[in-house]
């Protein structure tokens, strides 16, 4: 039985959580994630939390390169220039302005990258459907729709960028 396109992963939930707390500033730093008063009651297992541990720490270890690279495949950059307006040598335009987009939504998009071209083991139709439960727990069904037409091209611009 496969499971239901919005069940969404312990341990990313947990990784968003902690760089979400981690950019607020949170007393409880990265551990804020992984447990505490926003974290799943009944906790969750080893496994998942080294996993929640692992894409978190590596999102923060490349975070310059993920944003390099969300920037090269077209994600956020340009700022959201009308058309015809854009710097000389600037063929492609955004997909999105990264200023008018939430935070959190931009630590989605690091983890989905993340995972695209470092955790070679999760197919892209699971890093896609994924960042989709996830941006639906963070912003509901507009930012769902939103994050779904985003990692459709994102995914595949991601071979090219790296």
């Amino acid at each position: 039985m496969t499971p239901s396109p919005d069940v969404l992963s312990p341990a990313r939930l947990a990784a968003w959580r902690c760089l979400c707390a981690l950019k607020a500033g949170s007393a409880g730093g990265a551990e804020s994630g992984f447990s505490g008063p926003g974290a799943d009651p009944a906790g969750i297992d080893r496994r998942e939390r080294a996993q929640a541990h692992r894409l978190a720490h590596g999102v923060l270890r490349r975070l310059a390169l993920l944003d390099h690279l969300l920037e090269q495949a077209g994600v956020g950059g340009g700022e959201g220039l009308p058309r015809g307006s854009e710097p000389r040598g600037m063929e492609r335009r955004a997909m999105f302005s990264r200023r008018r987009t939430p935070e959190p939504l931009w630590w989605i998009l690091r983890l989905a990258a993340y995972e695209k071209l470092f955790q070679t083991q999760a197919p892209d139709y699971a890093v896609g459907q994924q960042t989709v439960a996830l941006a639906r727990r963070a912003g509901g069904a507009p930012a769902a729709r939103f994050m779904n037409a985003v990692v459709r091209r994102l995914l595949p611009a991601l071979e090219t960028a790296y």
